[in-house]
């Protein structure tokens, strides 16, 4: 648990997985006491405030698709990328 103000800078996507949009994040958190790193995918709630600048790339057919083998969602570029 991270119970005050922290720095972050990350990267992810934000892609579609069966029809929703999925968020998946890597990223670092830290101040004087520490840092923390890793996926932040399902565990990350912000209390007060957070800045995030989102960059938009315009590729079509880009999406997620569930990869059984190694038990996680996968990017999946389609034949028109």
């Amino acid at each position: 648990d991270l119970d005050d103000a922290h720095e972050i800078v990350g990267s992810g996507s934000i892609l579609w997985l069966q029809n929703k949009p999925v968020v998946h994040l890597h990223g670092a958190v830290g101040n004087k006491d520490g840092v923390k790193v890793g996926c932040f995918r399902e565990i990350l709630e912000v209390y007060l405030l957070i800045e995030a600048v989102i960059f938009e790339f315009s590729i079509s057919g880009v999406s997620r698709e569930w990869y059984e083998r190694g038990q996680f969602s996968k990017i999946k570029f389609n034949d028109n990328c």
